[in-house]
């Protein structure tokens, strides 16, 4: 049978479910500590097993798996073990951690030890008010914290926290966060990392995804905190400093634009809840999201112009420049100038060639040969072809000159 939590440590049964079906009802206890240890233990490389943090974190996953499916089940006559307990009857039964039984001792005190180090990160969930934060109640009922977990390897802060409080609350925090916006916190040697997110709804019905670790979720004031608890009054000073920081900011993006005596201020719209997706269908192709409007049209249109303003701005200044610098320019052209013919372009030189040099000085008389002659040009490459013979030297008489 599929069985579901209620909350406050209670669980039950959804009808129309199948049993489950187990073999701990045949199980005495050193079957059952054969069966984890054959699921986590026995497939391990050899360099999980000569690490004593790696051993015992699998010896902590096989403990999970016997507590939730084997000391549970329906029928089972298994008892309900501590991890001490528990991993002590498997260094005693278990034939691959029969060698290690003697340093058993100091291999979990130094677990316990490295565990205490590990980082955890989280968030911290109000309401609208910033007045009242969500506590989560261990197990065992014996305190109550934030919502975090640790860790895990290669993985980011931000990533941490959402999936921690998604475990362990059952709400999908719908937003993004830098590692600048987290409340540090280092607590015996343990560094802590927790995100503030607001507008969590007091009517969301939360329900933890994982089992046997959270036994009830509730709002509590920032000033009035539950007796037992594990290090959340650490966080109310920082929790108070940043909704301070928060309402100051917004304030100041929340500026009304000024509007005009005979002009009517549109009303604000209304504000949307902010959903978790775990309240949303999942089998639909295209989910849509709702998003969470806090502005009315004149705050929106406050904002807008707070940011676009100084653009707007430069590009009018550019503007007018132009608009000056094309002014002076027209009135420097007069309509004389601008109506004067352009010039006729200058006729070509003809070339002069050496015959037609020595003619003209034949013709003049005073001119030896010598000096008639004009300079020698480099020999060039002409091209293959017929070439048209240099033209006569012109004879003219005396008598002739001037006439045609």
């Amino acid at each position: 049978m599929v069985r579901k939590y209620v909350g406050n440590g209670r669980w039950k049964d959804v009808p129309g479910t199948a049993p489950a079906k187990t073999v701990a009802a045949n199980l005495d206890l050193d079957g059952a500590l054969e069966e984890v240890a054959t699921r986590f233990l026995v497939h391990l490389p050899d360099s999980e097993l000569q690490s004593g943090d790696r051993l015992f974190f699998q010896i902590e996953q096989a403990h999970w798996f016997y507590e939730d499916f084997l000391a549970d089940a329906e029928g089972s006559s298994l008892p309900h073990l501590h991890l001490r307990k528990f991993a002590q009857k498997m260094f005693q039964s278990v034939e691959l951690l029969k060698p290690l039984r003697k340093h058993y001792e100091e291999l979990f005190n130094e677990f316990r030890a490295y565990k205490g180090k590990i980082p955890v990160c989280g968030c911290v969930l109000l309401d609208a008010t910033l007045t009242k934060v969500v506590l989560v109640q261990n197990w065992a009922k014996t305190s109550w914290g934030l919502p975090k977990g640790k860790l895990n390897q290669n993985e980011k802060k931000a990533e941490c926290a959402i999936r921690e409080v998604g475990e362990e609350t059952g709400y999908d925090v719908l937003l993004s966060f830098t590692q600048e916006e987290a409340l540090e916190v280092v607590n015996q040697d343990q560094h802590a990392a927790m995100f503030v997110v607001p507008d969590v709804d007091v009517n969301f019905v939360f329900e933890p995804r994982v089992r046997k670790e959270i036994s009830n979720i509730k709002f509590f004031p920032l000033d009035a905190l539950p007796s037992k608890q594990w290090g959340v009054d650490t966080y109310v000073p920082k929790i108070k400093r940043w909704v301070k920081r928060y309402k100051l900011k917004h304030k100041h993006s929340a500026k009304a634009v000024p509007v005009e005596e005979d002009e009517v201020s549109p009303p604000a719209s209304p504000r949307v809840v902010p959903l978790s997706p775990s309240s949303i269908t999942r089998g639909s192709p295209r989910r849509q999201v709702p998003l969470v409007f806090d502005f009315g049209r004149a705050k929106i249109l406050a904002a807008f112009d707070e940011k676009f303003d100084p653009c707007l701005a430069r590009a009018r200044r550019e503007l007018e420049d132009a608009l000056v610098e094309a002014d002076q320019r027209s009135a420097s052209r007069s309509p004389e100038t601008e109506l004067e013919p352009s010039p006729l372009p200058r006729p070509r030189r003809a070339a002069v060639t050496r015959a037609s040099a020595v003619a003209a000085a034949s013709k003049d008389g005073g001119w030896g040969a010598a000096a008639a002659a004009p300079p020698k040009r480099k020999k060039t490459k002409k091209k293959k072809g017929k070439t048209p013979p240099p033209p006569a030297a012109a004879t003219m008489n005396d008598d002739e000159e001037g006439y045609a």
